[in-house]
């Protein structure tokens, strides 16, 4: 009997703990995402290079769907790492808005972990089946 109670605490330790990295990683994850864009919209605000493109043109192939080369964007990993090199504000905007995306599949990963302290295995189920299709958007959707 004191054994079970034990376990039970124990448990419920480590339910609160992962409970509290998941809120500290969503919180944490925001503010640096809004540094990463905010730092990138000053080096914009600041930035001599002119954008390709008008306003206009880049809002208009945005909305219709098509994905211009002439919106400066990075494409791959070397032009996402020469633009960090190079202080490029799209790149760093670009990377504020990845680490965005990057959090909900890192929150649902956490609750993974969370469900397997639990021991619940309905909830890690459909957890791991929102995972999947999380992962699947991601490698599977269409690329930049």
């Amino acid at each position: 009997m004191e054994k079970t109670v034990e376990t039970k605490l124990d448990r419920s330790e480590a339910l609160l703990v992962t409970e509290q990295w998941i809120a500290f990683v969503l919180r944490y994850g925001v503010i640096l995402c809004a540094l990463i864009i905010s730092f990138g919209l000053v080096l914009r605000v600041f930035h001599l290079a002119p954008v390709a493109g008008n306003s206009e043109q880049i809002v208009r192939d945005l909305t219709s769907g098509i994905v211009s080369k002439d919106i400066p964007v990075p494409r791959s990993l070397s032009e996402f790492l020469i633009g960090l090199s190079q202080a490029s504000p799209d790149v760093f905007i670009s990377l504020g808005l990845l680490v965005l995306i990057a959090l909900p599949i890192l929150r649902v990963s956490m609750t993974v972990v969370l469900f397997l302290i639990e021991r619940d295995l309905i909830y890690l189920g459909i957890t791991l089946f929102v995972l999947s299709a999380l992962l699947t958007g991601v490698f599977m959707g269409k690329g930049l």
